[in-house]
């Protein structure tokens, strides 16, 4: 059973939907793109739970300005207020920030097919916002946005109330892994991701990053580092263990190797890699676990990781033929890599010479053959 009240007020309205087992209640107000421009700093669109800014198009978003410039209302979004001052959006970002602020604070010029690129017999195509004539300019600014506010609600409704949004749109494994894992898990996830070793050294692209990937990454190396037994990473194993760390969080002690080892192979691992593949990288973060707890100097550990990935050696190894090539998350597949990385950490950690800084263009790639100019 359902059962909405509506309570009028001057600037914004209440709505309640009420269910038997929970109340869900939100205000709403309306406000011009000009307004929100002028409040900018009130609102804060990273939450932990939040999409990446750009993961429309340049066409998706140059799309939505036309509509807006069209006449068509601009969808509501929705926010939580803290403190009566700062708006947290849970909804919104593609269109507000990405789309229509990033427009009309000149980040792109839109990109129409010839169907849509005429306005009121205006070409608008390929045109910055300060190109367009001042008519559009203002009706963009003018035009309406509706926030609705969520009131009275937790953290964990927040993250439901996301998932409940979003639940009609095409989702990564990732981006569902996320909201469960809650926000408090996500922001120390973060945190780690903004480690050097994450944001530059590993074979990641910025597209990658975009859709998550890195911190995909990043949660697998904690279900490794804290099951007593190897798991499998699949993107289904990585939903249940995102309801466990829910549960039960990260420990400090957890957090606190998991910093420790990210900064150790900073220093191991100095430069970009792009052996580094996302593939690797939990098997390498367990051994250099290891290697911690051996003595082993972050330098030797970054002479063994180049030993390993060595191209000729890497290229016949068993690691790589029957567990890094297909289903490289199924358990079978991990177990199978951390195996063979063991094995090569056992018999040659202590050997390892110390980290070598790659050389200009050194990627085992044979040089280009010269063509003789014709005499």
């Amino acid at each position: 059973m359902h059962i909405y009240v509506i309570i009028e007020y001057n600037k914004a309205s209440e709505f309640r939907e009420v269910t038997n087992n929970m109340t869900i209640e939100y205000t709403f107000q309306t406000k011009t793109v000009n307004q929100l421009l002028d409040m900018r700093d009130q609102l804060n669109f990273s939450l932990a739970i939040q999409r990446s800014e750009d993961l429309w198009s340049q066409e998706q978003k140059s799309l939505l300005i036309h509509s807006i410039l069209y006449g068509y209302p601009i969808p509501a979004v929705w926010a939580v207020e803290k403190d009566n001052t700062l708006w947290n959006f849970v909804d919104g970002k593609q269109r507000l920030q990405s789309a229509i602020f990033g427009f009309v604070l000149g980040k792109y010029e839109l990109k129409l097919d010839e169907e849509n690129a005429e306005i009121e017999n205006e070409n608008i195509d390929e045109l910055f916002f300060n190109e367009l004539p001042e008519k559009l300019q203002k009706r963009l600014l003018n035009a309406s946005v509706t926030i609705n506010f969520l009131k009275n609600i937790t953290e964990e409704e927040i993250e439901n109330f996301f998932s409940r949004l979003n639940s009609g749109l095409t989702m990564t494994q990732i981006e569902l892994t996320r909201v469960l894992a809650s926000s408090k898990i996500m922001s120390f996830v973060q945190e780690i991701a903004k480690n050097k070793f994450f944001s530059e050294t590993i074979a990641l692209t910025e597209n990658n990053r975009k859709r998550f990937v890195d911190e995909e990454l990043i949660l697998q190396i904690i279900a490794l580092v804290i099951n007593p037994d190897p798991v499998g990473l699949s993107g289904v194993e990585m939903r249940e263990f995102a309801k466990q760390l829910r549960r039960n969080g990260i420990s400090d002690k957890y957090q606190e190797l998991i910093r420790q080892t990210t900064e150790y192979l900073n220093q191991a691992i100095p430069d970009k890699n792009k052996d580094l593949r996302k593939v690797h990288i939990p098997m390498i973060f367990k051994m250099a676990i290891q290697a911690q707890e051996n003595d082993i100097s972050p330098q030797k550990f970054g002479g063994w990781v180049q030993m390993f990935f060595a191209p000729k050696r890497y290229k016949a190894s068993i690691y790589k033929n029957e567990y890094a090539s297909k289903k490289t998350a199924d358990k079978a597949n991990v177990i199978g890599r951390l195996n063979e990385m063991q094995k090569f950490f056992d018999e040659y950690i202590e050997s390892a010479p110390n980290y070598k800084k790659p050389e200009p263009g050194q990627r085992g790639r044979k040089p280009k053959k010269q063509t003789e100019v014709a005499k």
